[in-house]
């Protein structure tokens, strides 16, 4: 059996040292519409995971949304506007 999923993943980098505006905004809009985005069918899961900073790595947060397969990544942009 063959794995159709596709996730994407973006990487935040904390500015100003506002990571309590950062976490604010990721659980009260990003989380928000990815839960809406499940029960809409148009991504299966997602995940905001906290990382540690290093001088190759700068970001603190990594955003991953994931699809069932292409077509629904495709969708992407009509669902997330």
């Amino acid at each position: 059996q063959q794995d159709t999923k596709i996730s994407t993943i973006d990487f935040v980098k904390i500015l100003n040292n506002n990571k309590k505006e950062i976490v604010y905004y990721y659980e009260n809009n990003w989380e928000v519409l990815r839960k809406m985005a499940i029960k809409k069918n148009y991504i299966v899961s997602y995940q905001f995971l906290e990382t540690k900073p290093t001088k190759e790595s700068p970001f603190s947060f990594m955003l991953i949304t994931t699809y069932k397969n292409k077509a629904q990544f495709n969708e992407r942009e009509k669902h997330f506007l």
